[in-house]
């Protein structure tokens, strides 16, 4: 498809620059110059850099998840994140930009909505309780913590132990969503 060919040419060229620069000193016009696109195009795919980095980080999750065949969410959640320790240099520099506007709280975003469609899907209802936005949102804020910290290289663990230890601190009705959607091949 046209429109991630595109996505990925401006992914491709971030990864090249940030080789050469930290992520706070790229700027969209020089991004969008190396790539011959007009600014246009970055904005209509991407609100900002820190938007691509998010999208790569979605990317990276999802091909991780889908290089298996596993029927259970522990393995394919190592599968994914084993995937993204491959690319951990990429990480460890778009992590290092501690700027307001933070990757994480778009990784948060992409998370919660996630999580959300896979809890909906199951139980069948049309809209999430406070209560249970509630423990998704703080499930989704503790295990990209961990995340980001692990592919910054500030927390040594196993992509299986991390897997194991967000999936048995997770919510009951979460772990039975998700257990369905794998079991289904719904992500």
């Amino acid at each position: 498809m046209f429109k991630d060919r595109t996505k990925k040419l401006f992914a491709a060229e971030l990864e090249n620059m940030l080789t050469e620069m930290p992520l706070e000193k790229v700027r969209v016009k020089d991004l969008c110059e190396r790539c011959g696109a007009q600014r246009q195009a970055f904005y209509y795919h991407f609100k900002d850099k820190y938007d691509l980095v998010a999208w790569i980080f979605e990317q990276d999750f999802r091909a991780g998840m889908e290089e298996t065949a596993l029927t259970d969410y522990r393995e394919q959640t190592a599968a994914a994140l084993a995937h993204m320790w491959t690319r951990r240099s990429f990480y460890r520099k778009a992590f290092a930009d501690k700027s307001q506007n933070s990757i994480e709280s778009y990784i948060q975003a992409f998370d919660v909505e996630m999580s959300s469609r896979v809890v909906l899907r199951h139980s069948g209802a049309k809209t999430l309780s406070e209560q249970r936005l509630f423990d998704i949102k703080f499930q989704s804020y503790g295990s990209i913590g961990i995340t980001v910290e692990w592919l910054r290289g500030e927390l040594e663990s196993t992509p299986e132990k991390i897997a194991n230890w967000e999936y048995e601190r997770m919510p009951k009705f979460m772990r039975d969503a998700y257990d369905a959607a794998v079991r289904e091949g719904i992500q």
